[in-house]
């Protein structure tokens, strides 16, 4: 009798102990998923290949893979200012498998009107804002300026005559430029690119006589000698390059604009697959080992929590009507 009862009481001890590992295991406190879905996310760009959103985005790609073992597929969709990478997420499937890099470009898009196929506050929910941090003001090797003053002097002594390249129509680089010339007063002209990079470039091969830039970008173009950087976007130096004026220095002291980046997913996303991609991205963001790889891409890290994103992006589109009230930009 006692031996019949022992392949039992084994089978009990069995049970018991796979459900203690379960329970544990379920139980455990877990910063990042552990879990490998089959579907991979997406993560959407929307600018070209080798401009700060791109780099900021395959960032943090591998560095969310490395950390929760989850594939990610990075995307670039360039054109339309970011609309149509906008557009592709907004229509993708709601199952928490796809994400939107975008900066403030999507609030400049809102503050204009600009008609696109999606509503900003309807049709997206913020995740987290990533970082944000300086531009920088490179012009080509030709044009004779070293200082935002010089620059002015030379601007208006030649109305019109200069030009600017930006990302495109409506993106951050276009405004950062729009609002240095209503402070400085004067009249240069805009040619739009489809992308951060194309933009730069333009302006090392002297298409183009200056551009805002996000800094890290900046750097090693005006350290290699193919264009000249006069000073940050912003009225203290920066730790990526504190050799580099400030616009207080440089001659422009009131001057002061900055880019962010965010994650987005689209309305509609299960909460628990949304909070859980706003807990692995905080989580990312907040590793000192990503804050400080941020810090060389010459950004702040943030990692806000979503409604904190919401109020970013609502004070930033009431400041950006304003400035378009007063300054007449439009943005079609």
């Amino acid at each position: 009798m006692a031996n019949s009862l022992k392949p039992a009481a084994h089978c009990l001890v069995s049970i018991l102990m796979l459900s203690l590992a379960v329970f544990f295991s379920i139980g455990a406190p877990q910063a990042l998923a552990q879990t490998t879905p089959d579907k991979a996310i997406r993560l959407v760009i929307p600018y070209s290949p080798g401009g700060s959103v791109d780099v900021v985005g395959r960032g943090l790609a591998k560095r969310y893979s490395d950390l929760t073992g989850r594939t990610v597929v990075v995307e670039n969709k360039p054109g339309a200012g970011g609309a149509i990478a906008t557009s592709d997420v907004v229509r993708a499937d709601k199952d928490g498998h796809t994400l939107l890099l975008h900066t403030g470009t999507i609030t400049v898009e809102k503050a204009a009107g600009k008609k696109v196929p999606y509503e900003l506050t309807r049709d997206l929910s913020p995740v987290t804002l990533v970082a944000d941090g300086p531009f920088a003001l490179a012009v080509n090797n030709n044009l004779p300026v070293k200082n935002y003053s010089e620059l002015i002097e030379h601007a208006k002594a030649n109305p019109g005559k200069l030009n600017y390249s930006s990302a495109g129509v409506g993106t951050s680089t276009h405004l950062a430029m729009e609002l240095f010339k209503e402070l400085a007063g004067v009249d240069i002209l805009h040619v739009p690119y489809k992308g951060g990079a194309p933009s730069l470039n333009a302006v090392a091969a002297g298409e183009v006589h200056m551009s805002f830039s996000p800094l890290v970008n900046v750097r090693p173009l005006g350290e290699s000698g193919r264009l000249h950087v006069l000073a940050t976007s912003t009225q203290s130096r920066t730790d990526l390059w504190p050799e580099l004026p400030s616009s207080l220095e440089s001659g422009l002291p009131e001057y002061s604009s900055s880019v962010w980046y965010g994650l987005f997913t689209p309305v509609g996303v299960p909460e628990k697959a949304e909070s859980q991609l706003v807990e692995d991205f905080r989580h990312l963001i907040h590793d000192p080992e990503t804050r400080q790889w941020l810090r060389t891409q010459g950004l702040v890290a943030i990692g806000s929590t979503p409604a904190e994103f919401n109020k970013r992006l609502n004070d930033e589109i009431t400041q950006l009507q304003s400035m378009m009230q007063r300054t007449g930009i439009k943005i079609d």
